[in-house]
């Protein structure tokens, strides 16, 4: 018999990032994808130097299944493939991002975000889960 195991902590209680919790995304039985769209403002960019790192949960793997972890490299785009079943689940992906600001002089820095997604497996849902998340320096 295998053990129990907890399901992701959305709260954000033990994450020194930002959590953002998305609203609930109806998707179809035949979805294979979640698309994550990253985007960055004006005057910054990514540093291939300095690789994505990804944890991703699901709090019911009999609902939804997807990779647990993954360095990437950076990209505006990035995709997780993703097995559904039916019901509900709720995916929670932790990154780890580093970005830069442009020009001669250019700093980089960290941003730690969780984003939370619900989802809702139904028939004429989605064909793919898309998430976006926009870098807010001022955070």
């Amino acid at each position: 018999m295998l053990p129990a195991v907890e399901p992701p902590d959305s709260s954000g209680a033990d994450f020194l990032g930002d959590v953002i919790i998305r609203p609930v995304s109806k998707i179809s039985p035949a979805a294979n994808s979640l698309e994550l769209h990253i985007g960055l403002p004006k005057g910054y960019k990514f540093v291939e130097e300095a690789p994505f790192i990804f944890e991703v949960s699901t709090d019911d793997s009999s609902a939804v299944m997807i990779d647990s972890s993954s360095t990437r490299t950076p990209a505006s785009l990035v995709e997780f493939p993703l097995k559904v079943i039916s019901g509900k689940a709720t995916l929670q992906i932790d990154m780890n991002l580093f970005y830069c600001s442009s020009g001669k002089n250019a700093v980089c820095f960290p941003k730690l975000v969780r984003l939370v997604l619900p989802v809702e497996i139904v028939k004429n849902g989605a064909p793919k889960l898309i998430a976006k998340y926009t870098v807010d320096p001022g955070l």
